[in-house]
């Protein structure tokens, strides 16, 4: 298990420019690219939100991933 605090950052766009993608940018410049069962729009709106994200950190194509078991926002839990 992982837990990090961070700014929630798109990562990948469909050919019409929505954000299909998300990671947590780290305060010490690390990324980890999200795992949630939340729609890309409940992910979209928490984008440059400042979040705690907590889950299960894996390698997936190179890069860190987590698979998200919660996300904190602000103190109310969204995921």
């Amino acid at each position: 298990m992982i837990k990090t605090k961070g700014i929630i950052v798109p990562v990948d766009w469909n050919e019409d420019g929505v954000a299909v993608s998300f990671a947590v940018s780290t305060f010490d410049e690390d990324e980890y690219v999200l795992e949630s069962r939340l729609s890309k729009e409940e992910m979209a709106a928490l984008i440059r939100e400042e979040v705690e994200v907590t889950g299960e950190l894996r390698m997936k194509n190179g890069k860190k991933t987590i698979l998200v078991s919660a996300i904190d926002a602000k103190g109310r839990a969204v995921a």
